[in-house]
């Protein structure tokens, strides 16, 4: 169930919204919430709920045994509760495809039944690998409540595609939180804002993408339908993904959590390093307090960071998907990050003024290879992007541009911080505050007519 479908926004949400809001006890509403992140789940994938109660039976158990443990078996303990959450990762992600490789290097033919993917079995493992290892470096104490552990495991605002909340940012919450008038209000807006990101832009730029990427021909393709194509899904991704984030952390700020933000306007990035710090933050920062810091960061030698910097980034590509494409990607990044250490970062200093866009450049690169469905796509893609071929209208009419052109302007226009900037200057304005809100609920009564109007509704995280 998807947060942009009908069966959410008329039935599921106002449901257990009227539900939870019966009652002011944190256990009743614990409760209620429990309930709904269990209806979310089961409603998509109702097969997989027996594995997630023994998840958050071992992770219960064998925490507080951590928690209780002062000499070195901790350390034990720590390694056998990552590895038990990894290994249905690995086997449902992953399994498929490392034999399919193996039988290519070997000219073997090994085969597993067929694994299906757990619904966002990526981004809750990674939030238990957090609790566990933030229990084990005495962040906090184990969670006495098994209660409310299964209840964070199964949070159904970030349960299937994030953000990776930590349950140090919400843990006090969990046991006392009062909710406010402002928190539903200001919730119900960031949750509409982002409907609005998902559907009335990235789900129109997302056809033209869809078109251009499905095309077979490669040699067909001229520069002008690459570029339409990865600019529609450099904005498809962006609101698509950030538009989902604002929804999860809306409906949060609702039950009275207080999510951190997942994006702040990576586009406007003048660097890697800065677009990093802007894209899928709760990833990012899992990755460089669980894996980069513990291998030493930067505090190395050269050959050493290098290598750190490598491990992160080919297990960042490999966490978005079983396939090379993704561990391309991620290795492009990882290369990237290096040269701008290394020298790349000074000539972007220096070239102020183009920086930016050099960076967006190389961040176009980067979804030609994550959205690719081969090597030759790649190639082609790429180079018809860096020998630029003479503008064609009529591939512009063959795509049917003329239709859509309104939501890239949309795109490009809110890609920047334009509303927290107007915020800032009118936020003392009664008349912008008052309008404000009326455009809200024009976007929220224009996205129902969007999704009662199409039935193309895609989600590119939905499978990770």
């Amino acid at each position: 169930m998807l947060f942009s479908s009908m069966t959410y926004l008329l039935l599921f949400f106002p449901i257990f919204i009227f539900l939870y809001f019966l009652n002011k006890n944190v256990h009743y509403r614990n409760t209620i919430l429990l309930l709904a992140s269990l209806t979310f789940y089961a409603w998509g994938e109702v097969t997989t709920l027996p594995y997630m109660f023994i998840i958050a039976i071992v992770n219960y158990t064998l925490t507080r045994a951590l928690d209780k443990t002062e000499d070195k078996k901790r350390l034990l303990f720590v390694w056998i509760l990552v590895i038990l959450n990894i290994l249905p990762l690995a086997y449902f992600k992953y399994s498929n495809f490392f034999l399919d490789n193996i039988n290519i290097v070997l000219n073997t033919q090994f085969t597993i039944n067929e694994a299906f993917l757990p619904l966002g079995i990526s981004f809750y493992t990674f939030r238990n690998i957090s609790y566990i290892i933030d229990v084990y470096r005495k962040k906090f104490p184990a969670e006495k409540s098994f209660f409310i552990v299964l209840n964070y495991i199964l949070l159904f605002p970030t349960l299937i595609s994030g953000p990776i909340v930590r349950f140090e940012t919400i843990r006090e919450e969990y046991h006392e939180r009062k909710i406010t008038v402002d928190d539903v209000v200001e919730g119900l807006e960031r949750f509409i804002i982002g409907l609005a990101k998902k559907v009335l832009i990235a789900n129109q730029v997302a056809v033209i993408a869809a078109n251009v990427f499905s095309i077979t021909d490669l040699n067909s393709l001229n520069s002008t339908q690459v570029y339409i194509a990865v600019i529609s899904f450099t904005l498809q991704i962006y609101f698509d993904f950030s538009g989902y984030s604002d929804m999860a952390i809306g409906i949060g700020r609702i039950f009275g959590f207080h999510f951190l933000e997942n994006f702040n306007y990576p586009y406007i990035a003048t660097s890697i390093t800065d677009f990093w710090k802007r894209w899928h933050i709760s990833l990012s920062t899992w990755f460089r307090d669980y894996i980069y810091i513990p291998l030493g960061g930067n505090r190395v030698s050269m050959l050493r960071w290098i290598l750190n910097i490598a491990i992160v980034w080919f297990t960042t590509g490999l966490w978005h998907g079983a396939a090379w494409n993704f561990v391309l990607w991620g290795v492009y990044f990882g290369v990237l990050l290096v040269l701008e250490k290394l020298f790349l970062g000074k000539v972007l200093s220096f070239l102020k003024g183009i920086n930016h866009l050099i960076v967006i450049f190389l961040i176009m690169i980067s979804w030609v290879i994550f959205n690719s469905n081969s090597v030759d796509q790649i190639m082609i893609f790429i180079q018809r992007m860096i020998f630029i071929q003479p503008y064609d209208m009529n591939t512009l009419i063959e795509l049917n541009f003329g239709n859509y052109w309104p939501y890239y302007v949309l795109g490009l226009l809110f890609s920047a911080p334009i509303i927290p900037w107007l915020d800032t200057q009118c936020k003392t304005s009664t008349i912008y505050n008052f309008a404000k809100k009326l455009i809200v609920l024009a976007l929220f009564v224009l996205c129902i007519i969007f999704l009662i109007d199409s039935s193309y509704n895609p989600f590119i995280y939905f499978k990770f």
